[in-house]
């Protein structure tokens, strides 16, 4: 029921919208605590990526437009890629998709998980204190790993749609700061994705606001095709412009 409250509300809105959409810049440095991977995921050698590329940190950043669409009905588009890669020799043979990686030459591998994401949120409060509001998004993922040695790659892809909840909320603390939880996300048999981050936010009389804090970034699958786990911790601070003008026509 929420998935097609969101297509309805795209149709009937960002299809044909001129409106005002706070744009957010986010970046900052990201540490991987887990990478855990075998591909197929019945059949291959499951072995830590961190081993090869290391646990960071790299620059990761996300682009975030958000409208209301009235004072009960707001949607938000995330683009949030992630990549990194490096070199080293692995400490066991790897059996990757049909080839064998072995011990004897150094292995470089290539670990990239981009995610654009559609939400749709209701807000049942936004006042002086509190700003709650809850929903689901659709979010598209576009994941490679890619192992290469001794001038031969294999390459997992996966292009695929998750449906998730989400959840925010704000609490107005003094002057201009509030502090804010924001969450998205989803757990089935086959896999889980959690997005999850604290912030605190600085809001001044203008245009702009900022905020700083932690994300943390947790999921995977486990199916015959590939088995893949990872967790990120993420230290970010953004920026936000308000009320841009930003018009949707087809």
């Amino acid at each position: 029921m929420l998935l097609g409250l969101i297509l309805f509300m795209v149709s009937s809105s960002l299809f044909a919208f001129d409106g005002d959409w706070d744009v957010t810049v986010e970046a900052g440095p990201v540490w991987f605590s887990r990478n855990d991977v075998a591909v197929p995921g019945d059949e291959g050698t499951k072995f830590n990526l961190l081993d090869l590329t290391g646990d960071g940190p790299e620059l990761a950043a996300r682009f975030i437009l958000q409208t209301r669409i009235n004072d009960k009905h707001q949607i938000r588009l995330t683009l949030a890629p992630i990549a990194t890669e490096g070199s080293s020799i692995l400490d066991e043979n790897v059996q990757f998709k049909s080839t064998e990686f072995t011990t004897d030459f150094s292995t470089k591998a290539v670990y990239e998980f981009n995610t654009y994401r559609l939400g749709y949120s209701y807000v049942w409060r936004d006042d002086a204190t509190w700003s709650l509001s809850a929903g689901a998004s659709l979010l598209v993922r576009d994941a490679k790993i890619e192992l290469s040695q001794n001038g031969i790659t294999e390459t997992e892809e996966d292009l695929g749609v998750v449906p998730l909840l989400n959840f925010y909320a704000r609490r107005s603390l003094y002057e201009d700061w509030s502090l804010i939880f924001d969450i998205v996300g989803a757990a089935a048999p086959q896999g889980r994705a959690i997005d999850a981050a604290l912030l605190a936010s600085w809001q001044g009389g203008g245009p702009w606001y900022g905020s700083f804090g932690v994300r943390s970034i947790e999921g995977g699958a486990d199916n015959d095709t590939v088995y893949t786990f990872a967790w990120l911790e993420h230290f970010l601070f953004n920026l936000t412009q308000k009320e841009i003008c930003v018009i949707f026509s087809i």
